[in-house]
């Protein structure tokens, strides 16, 4: 048995550890995305409803699915696209657990009251959960988001004094495009971490003890590069299933909090995703995020979606333009927010989701910060102009190294620890 199939078989004991067995996970997808762009071979695709009675449940956890799509690309191949699902049996454990030790924030007795004025006591169709999900969307609308820098800031003059003088730290509006940012076939973004695993957010893959299939590829120089599959150019249509994901364990689907996933390659990465240069370090916490946003420092935003609000040009790596800013951070520590002001400034499009959040001001090489999410407001296929929120799920840094030691026995991550202005600050970097 190879390195990651003999470790499958132990994931859900794996969950046990990490989440204690309190629940089952589930996600309804999010609004960033819609059906894949394109297929793994860059081919242009149609979406088709897939013909069948609705609702139904699927998997373990009894999820009610609203619709299924297939995706059918010019010369026939079908293969499956994105489903409408909801985790109903986590969202009505949440309504039932309002008030109790087991309760979790966003769901609490002012959300209950307001879905029950909605006339839903319990979610039971594809209506309700509709409804739920709109609203948790709305109660993070509202939600605090001046979250205050945790203990004492940094004395930044006192710093620079105790260094001789002013520190050149931030280099701004250089073309910069990371190497670790990869396309998955799923039509969303991942971030390399080592020779077998990859981030991305949870609700682009779907978890489960069970292979799967996902095409990943990247394109430095606008050629082709698959990396999950030999051969170097286009990814195949088909091949034998050879992937594994992992959500986390605290993702429900029912907001954005946690949207993080780690998936596992069998026999590694090839070709260009073997290369260390190209794995991405990530925060071990919420306090690099912090740090940016108190500083504002400028954040860099890279994805493989679409490049345009006409949905073209999907399938290559592309960076924001303008100086991206951290515009706010939840009062529980878990997201945080862009804004796209104008015309001019870069933001989120469709089949970004799942890509970094960078930094490349605090440290000599750049981090990770955050896993892009959704947004709220779309113009065309992406964020539009004006105070749209765009929001990223901060990485579980801890998380991410906990798995990926746990999958991979020739692989490892490790907490390194930085000294930022006088402060201790973390990340991981994996190797």
């Amino acid at each position: 048995m190879n390195r990651i199939a003999a470790r499958v078989t132990s994931s859900l004991l794996f969950t046990c550890w990490i989440a204690g067995c309190a629940a089952d996970v589930g996600g309804a997808p999010q609004a960033s995305d819609g059906p894949a762009p394109n297929s793994a071979a860059d081919q242009p695709l149609e979406e088709r409803l897939i013909d069948r009675e609705y609702p139904y449940l699927h998997g373990p956890s009894r999820d009610l699915v609203c619709a299924a799509y297939e995706l059918v690309a010019p010369d026939g191949t079908v293969t499956e696209g994105q489903r409408e699902w909801y985790p109903i049996a986590n969202m009505n454990r949440h309504l039932r657990n309002v008030g109790t030790p087991e309760a979790v924030p966003h769901i609490d007795e002012a959300f209950r009251t307001e879905l029950a004025e909605r006339g839903i006591d319990r979610v039971e169709t594809c209506d309700d959960a509709r409804a739920y999900v709109k609203l948790s969307h709305e109660q993070l609308e509202r939600a605090d988001l001046d979250a205050e820098y945790p203990g004492t800031p940094p004395d930044i003059d006192a710093y620079y004094e105790s260094k001789g003088g002013l520190v050149d730290k931030i280099i701004n509006g250089e073309p910069w495009d990371h190497p670790s940012t990869v396309s998955i076939g799923t039509g969303c973004t991942g971030n390399l971490l080592n020779r077998y695993a990859m981030l991305t957010a949870a609700h682009c893959v779907e978890e489960g003890a069970m292979w799967m299939e996902i095409f990943v590829k990247t394109r430095p120089d606008n050629a082709k590069h698959c990396i999950s599959h030999p051969g170097d150019g286009a990814c195949p249509t088909a091949f034998p299933k050879n992937v594994f994901a992992i959500r986390h364990p605290q993702y429900d689907g029912t907001t954005y909090v946690y949207d993080q996933a780690v998936v596992f390659i069998n026999e590694g990465w090839y070709g260009l995703g073997a290369d260390p240069a190209r794995w991405t370090r990530v925060a071990y916490d919420a306090g690099l995020t912090h740090l940016t946003r108190f500083f504002g420092a400028p954040i860099q935003l890279v994805g493989y979606g679409v490049n345009n609000d006409a949905a073209e040009h999907a399938g290559y790596g592309r960076r924001a333009r303008g100086v991206q800013l951290i515009d706010g951070i939840s009062s529980s520590g878990l997201l945080f927010k862009t804004v796209r002001e104008t015309e001019d400034d870069g933001g989120i499009c469709r089949g970004d989701s799942g890509a970094g959040v960078f930094t490349t001001a605090l440290l000599p090489f750049p981090v990770t910060l955050g896993i892009v999410s959704h947004f709220a407001d779309v113009k065309g296929a992406c964020a539009d102009v004006g105070t749209t929120r765009s929001w990223h799920s901060i990485v579980d840094g801890q998380w991410i190294m906990d798995v990926v030691n746990f999958m991979t026995s020739s692989a490892s991550c490790e907490r390194i620890s930085a000294n930022i202005f006088g402060a201790t600050h973390y990340y991981v970097e994996c190797f």
